[in-house]
Parts: C-alpha cells; sequence; structure tokens
C-alpha cells in the first residue's frame, strides 16, 4: 500500500533550487520529520490561524534541564504532535538540553508503523 505523507517545499536551512530553477521540495518520511521540527521551533500562538500549533522549545531552553522540566516539554510535545493527521500515536517523546542544544527524541505512529526521529534543536 503507497502512502502519501504529503510534499512540502524543503525548508531545512536556506531555500535550495533544482539545476530547472524550481524550488526543492520533500515528502515521504523526511516531509513529516521538517513538519515536526516546524512544529517543535514555533512558539504556541505565534501562528495567528493557528493559536495551538507549535511547542516552544526554545523557551524551554531557557530554564533548568530538571527532570520536572524535561517532562514538561516531553508532554508538550507530546499534546501538540497529536495534533498532525499524519500521526495516529505517539510511542514516546524524550528531551534534554544545554544552554544551546536541545536533543529530542519521539517515536510516533504513522498509518500502521512506527517511526522514530532524533532531532537536535541549535538556539
Amino acid at each position: 500500500m503507497l502512502v502519501d505523507y504529503g510534499t512540502d517545499v524543503l525548508l531545512i536551512g536556506d531555500y535550495r533550487y533544482s539545476a530547472r530553477g524550481d524550488v526543492c521540495t520533500i515528502d515521504g518520511l523526511a516531509n513529516l520529520k521538517e513538519a515536526l521540527y516546524r512544529r517543535f521551533i514555533t512558539n504556541p500562538g505565534e501562528l495567528q490561524h493557528r493559536p495551538d500549533y507549535g511547542v516552544g522549545v526554545y523557551r524551554y531552553m531557557n530554564l533548568p534541564a530538571t527532570p520536572s522540566n524535561r517532562q514538561k516539554l516531553a508532554n508538550a510535545i507530546t499534546m501538540n504532535v497529536v495534533r498532525e493527521k499524519r500521526i495516529s500515536k505517539v510511542n514516546f517523546a524524550r528531551a534534554d538540553w544545554t544552554m544551546d542544544v536541545c536533543m529530542i527524541e519521539i517515536s510516533v505512529k504513522v498509518t500502521g508503523v512506527s517511526v522514530e526521529y532524533q532531532f537536535e534543536v541549535v538556539k
């Protein structure tokens, strides 16, 4: 069974262009991973048309990485990611950070399969 995970503009860094001059796109599970990353770095309320969208990882990076704060971020990630229509379940989410880098591990269920991603969010 062929599953469509969507296609979007590739936004890792600056726009990238093909040899023909078209903006490069991303699809499949890589598109889902990029969509999750954008969700993590967007602050709640930043998008007026989607006020509940976004985790706001950078806000947590200004707090001490105590077990309680790490759990709060993991919960915020879980609560926001389950709103992603391509994801049916969040198996687990973990986060830990220093002042400059936040490492996020997440396992999600999409169309019957579990997919694990690791993210590095840098200030």
